[in-house]
């Protein structure tokens, strides 16, 4: 945790819990964390650490499926109301 939490909220930063070294790691750990970070964009954060946003870019384009974009997208986005008919 960065004991920043709050902070980073009330001032609309997105930043990671963990020093650089083990972004990878952090992301590697659970996909969604780096589609929440788009969903905070698309709230209107702004990201605290350039290179944070190009880490997550990379991740996205190199190890982004269909099958997490979806479940992110109903479970955080729908609140988990999603229709299978298409």
């Amino acid at each position: 945790m960065t004991g920043r939490g709050y902070i980073d909220t009330c001032a609309e930063h997105i930043a990671a819990p963990v020093d650089k070294p083990r972004w990878k790691a952090w992301s590697d750990a659970d996909l969604s964390k780096v589609y929440r970070f788009y969903l905070l964009r698309t709230l209107g954060f702004e990201v605290a650490n350039h290179n944070l946003q190009e880490h997550v870019n990379m991740i996205i384009e190199s190890k982004g499926s269909k099958k997490a974009a979806q479940k992110f997208y109903c479970e955080s986005v729908l609140n988990g109301l999603m229709s299978r008919k298409g």
